[in-house]
């Protein structure tokens, strides 16, 4: 878990970084990042190939690969965590979502009002 949180830490990090972007780069941050990212993957997926022939080991739990049928405690905990999450980020879209139509409603109902205005003073001087 620590492992999990230090790389999310350090990504958070390394785009803030990008963000500020304390140095002139030849390219635009995220191109930057894209081509970091990609690098990542094939790393990583280099990284479990040669683990696969060295050891045989994979980034999937053999128990689970070869009886995909028998859910165990561990395979139902993390369904029920993963549908938690996914309801509490469909919850949280749908506050931003609402969110954002409030501001928007606003903005065009003060656009209106400040039409309607223009409109009474120009009446009033001309």
């Amino acid at each position: 878990m620590i492992k999990i949180l230090s790389v999310c830490l350090l990504a958070l990090l390394f785009g803030a970084l990008l963000a500020a972007n304390p140095v002139s780069l030849p390219l635009r941050a995220g191109y930057l990042g894209a081509l970091i990212l990609i690098g990542a993957a094939f790393w990583l997926r280099r990284h479990w190939q040669q683990r696969a022939l060295s050891t045989g080991d994979d980034p999937s739990a053999a128990e689970r690969v070869d009886t995909a049928a028998q859910l165990d405690e561990r395979d139902i905990a993390i369904s029920n965590t993963a549908i938690k999450v996914s309801y509490c980020c469909l919850i949280a879209n749908a506050l931003l979502t609402i969110t954002m139509m409030a501001v928007l409603f606003q903005q065009v109902l003060q656009l209106i009002y400040y039409w309607r205005d223009s409109r009474q003073t120009s009446a009033h001087h001309g």
